[in-house]
């Protein structure tokens, strides 16, 4: 996975601009030594929670002309592997802390 920065304000303008279709992928391999533009392989969905809606996104992927690792280029508004953008993960890592304290000093 390469998390990607793209020139959106927000995710609405990342979906209604299609921002995944006009990635610059020349950040080369993760995997390997390759320094060059990894291609553009495929695309799939990710359900992604705004405003206690589900909605899908695009996420594409590439791959490396050396290794033939694919990537998924990540939206840097995302948490890898959640469907929560990282305002919502703060809140509930706090909420989680709270919790933990008052099962600690209550029992």
């Amino acid at each position: 996975m390469i998390i990607i920065t793209f020139p959106v304000k927000n995710i609405h303008e990342y979906i209604e601009n299609e921002s995944y279709l006009y990635i610059d992928t020349s950040s080369g391999c993760p995997n390997c030594t390759y320094d060059g533009k990894l291609h553009r392989h495929c695309y799939y969905c990710r359900g992604v929670f705004i405003d206690n809606n589900c909605v899908d996104i695009t996420i594409a992927r590439v791959i490396c002309p050396v290794c033939h690792k694919t990537h998924a280029l990540i939206p840097d508004f995302l948490v890898p592997y959640l469907s929560l953008r990282p305002p919502r993960v703060r809140t509930i890592t706090f909420l989680s802390y709270i919790c933990q304290i008052y099962c600690m000093r209550f029992g």
